[in-house]
């Protein structure tokens, strides 16, 4: 029996390959610095790949909490990651027009920031792992003060 390797297996390899065996190999140094962003694309690819169903499910949760599960009804029942992408992306339309006509509220720190919020960290969490994503980056340093806290 052969099986092959899921889409995230190949490019993680192929990022893998890029950075480890092919970067190191190449002389010139603006090609070689192409390659690396190269093998980084292919990881984030990679990553999100892996990621996307639980994101999507995330995000899904979220925004039938501020829409209603009827709104969500066509997210929950698209059965490919294609379908749930557009359903998503049509939902983000619609929290668009509610922020637009002030029907879910504009506050700091209210359900629709919450939504943002949790939405950007999750990706970021994904395609910049390193990126600091604390709490405390939001707040204006005090007068006079150098940097960040």
């Amino acid at each position: 029996m052969q099986t092959r390797p899921d889409p995230a297996t190949v490019l993680e390899a192929v990022a893998a390959f890029l950075q480890r065996e092919l970067a190191p190999e190449v002389p010139d140094k603006a090609l070689a610095f192409r390659t690396l962003v190269a093998a980084n694309v292919t990881a984030v690819l990679a990553a999100e790949a892996r990621a996307e169903d639980a994101l999507a499910s995330a995000e899904l949760g979220r925004i039938e909490g501020l829409l209603g599960a009827e709104a969500a009804k066509g997210a929950r029942a698209a059965t490919d990651s294609l379908g749930r992408r557009r359903a998503l992306g049509e939902l983000d339309g619609a929290l668009g027009r509610a922020l637009a006509t002030g029907a879910l509220g504009r506050a700091v720190g209210g359900p629709l920031w919450q939504h943002v919020r949790a939405t950007l960290d999750e990706r970021l969490a994904v395609t910049s792992p390193r990126f600091d994503r604390r709490n405390d980056c939001e707040t204006a340093p005090a007068p006079g003060a150098k940097g960040p806290r």
